[in-house]
């Protein structure tokens, strides 16, 4: 039982670490678009953002139930439950694989949260971006419109480098 809910826990992980990777795709993208003024692939792609964000919600839930899951498929009672008890219930080389098990679902973790901080980085720019050029350009479209001259040529360009 212990097993089927780690191998689910580690599919569960493995969604959410391949939306995480789908979201930093799609922010990369995006700053790409931005360079080429492809605004139509922006909006696409903050509605596709949206959507990976609510997918990754939910995935990181279903991580949470999974691992709820193991600790009830265990009938561990305390919040850390040690590797002894794991050997007086499971037998010592079943104890010692679930440990290394739990060491990599720990690694993933922080490598999860680290992805998750970058992501959120990166959206956090592009959006910011995104805004500052739409400004720029609904402002050279204003002055288009009236007859002043435009704006445009004289728009500060962002420095994608850092």
């Amino acid at each position: 039982m212990a097993e089927e809910q780690i191998n689910n826990l580690a599919q569960v992980l493995e969604e959410t670490l391949r939306l995480y990777c789908q979201s930093l795709e799609l922010s990369r993208n995006c700053l790409d678009s931005l360079v080429r003024n492809d605004l139509d692939y922006i909006q696409q792609a903050v509605a596709a953002q949206k959507e990976i964000a609510i997918r990754q919600l939910q995935s990181v839930r279903r991580l949470l139930s999974c691992i709820s899951s193991i600790g009830a498929a265990l009938d561990l009672k305390d919040d850390k439950p040690s590797l002894s008890k794991l050997k007086q219930r499971l037998g010592p080389e079943e104890a010692e694989r679930i440990g290394q098990l739990a060491e990599q679902l720990k690694q993933a973790a922080l490598e999860l949260q680290i992805l998750q901080q970058r992501a959120a980085a990166l959206t956090y720019n592009g959006l910011n971006y995104t805004r500052n050029l739409l400004m720029q350009m609904g402002m050279s479209q204003s002055y288009a419109l009236s007859g002043e001259p435009s704006l445009a040529a004289n728009a500060p360009r962002a420095n994608l480098s850092g």
